[in-house]
């Protein structure tokens, strides 16, 4: 069974709300495009993001990883 290439489509709509729809395998070659793709969102001021995997048929830990990535920050904690 040959590994599936990712593809990753993004929507943008409304101000700091954005889709990325995954199809294809979400592995170790391809989690650094998820990756990528979610930074130049955050650069460009997306804070909301769903990211749709029903087209994603392998996601392995490199892929889990990348969602560990893409969760923003949390804010800093005082006292």
């Amino acid at each position: 069974m040959s590994a599936q290439l990712l593809a990753i489509e993004v929507s943008r709509f409304d101000a700091g709300r954005a889709e990325l729809r995954l199809t294809g395998d979400l592995d170790f070659d391809s989690a650094p495009d998820l990756v990528a793709a979610v930074a130049e969102l955050r650069r460009d001021g997306y804070q909301q993001l769903v990211i749709d995997l029903a087209g994603v048929g392998l996601c392995d830990s490199s892929g889990l990883s990348a969602f560990v990535l893409a969760r923003p920050a949390a804010p800093a904690r005082s006292g």
